[in-house]
């Protein structure tokens, strides 16, 4: 296990705008999935006690590290540990994979906090599998996050224009 990461991100657009990202099944599905990636969500049940399971898909010529759930694709199951609307949310995130090394659960935290200029997104990593390359996690970890930005920046500026 590796040390947490965290992941700071500020979108310009209300926490009550960037949170139903994390609760809504197609949201969830189109943001958290890195560029140059597809996802596809098997599973969804919003409440704590529920989850998802998702696959992420990487493209047929992409240079991948061991540890992958089949040739080009990571598969997981998260789990609702705990919601606080426009607060936080805890989740349990379990590999799909055969190396014991990726199958022990990691913890996500997600914490939301309003700013003047929109939303502060922190996203903590603990329990970080050792097989999971730091750089290439950060990477995608990053991709995804700025895919989310857009996504509620665009829905803000929407909301905004129809108040």
């Amino acid at each position: 296990m590796k040390d947490s990461l965290h992941f700071v991100k500020d979108i310009r657009a209300w926490v009550e705008q960037v949170f139903p990202f994390f609760t809504d099944p197609l949201a969830l599905q189109r943001w958290q999935v890195p560029a140059n990636m597809s996802a596809k969500l098997h599973h969804f049940d919003g409440r704590v006690g529920g989850g998802y399971r998702l696959s992420l898909f990487y493209k047929a010529d992409a240079k991948l590290a061991s540890g992958k759930t089949a040739a080009l694709e990571d598969r997981y199951t998260a789990s609702f540990l705990e919601i606080v609307p426009g607060k936080k949310i805890v989740q349990s995130v379990q590999f799909e994979n055969p190396d014991p090394a990726c199958r022990l659960p990691m913890a996500v935290e997600a914490q939301f906090r309003e700013i003047r200029q929109g939303t502060r997104l922190t996203l903590i990593f603990s329990q970080v599998p050792v097989i999971i390359d730091p750089v290439v996690h950060a990477l995608g970890i990053r991709s995804a996050l700025e895919k989310l930005a857009q996504l509620a920046e665009r829905k803000g500026a929407k909301d905004v224009r129809a108040g």
